[in-house]
């Protein structure tokens, strides 16, 4: 989907508009609300400094499909490993994404067991 000749306006309304989805518009501190971005695994936890004339919208990562979630995640997925039958690869992406496989969960599959060997 082409979203570039939407305006950000429309955007934001028809997120605003969603289940699970919370706006905080327009001189937020007036309002009483305070809103806090610091890094998350860092000893420097000193907030970014936002203007507050901004909107904020909060979305739970729970709206977010799987199939949306698995496809941003497959790169990392699949830095991890090397393909050895290229004709597989297609198969194998619709199979991670259909079962939301992670790569923890090909790791722990690919140590535990192998193709046996027949004579």
């Amino acid at each position: 989907m082409n979203l570039k000749n939407i305006s950000t306006k429309e955007i934001v309304k028809e997120l605003e508009s969603r289940t699970g989805v919370q706006m905080f518009q327009n001189k937020l501190y007036q309002e009483g609300y305070n809103v806090n971005i610091v890094k998350k695994y860092s000893k420097d936890r000193t907030p970014i400094q936002l203007s507050t004339d901004i909107t904020v919208l909060v979305i739970e990562d729970s709206l977010l499909s799987i199939e949306d979630k698995v496809e941003e995640n497959m790169e990392v997925i699949w830095r991890r490993f090397e393909i050895i039958n290229k004709g597989n690869e297609d198969k194998l992406s619709k199979l991670i994404k259909s079962k939301n496989l992670s790569r923890e969960d090909l790791e722990l599959i690919l140590k535990t067991i192998k193709l046996r060997e027949f004579n």
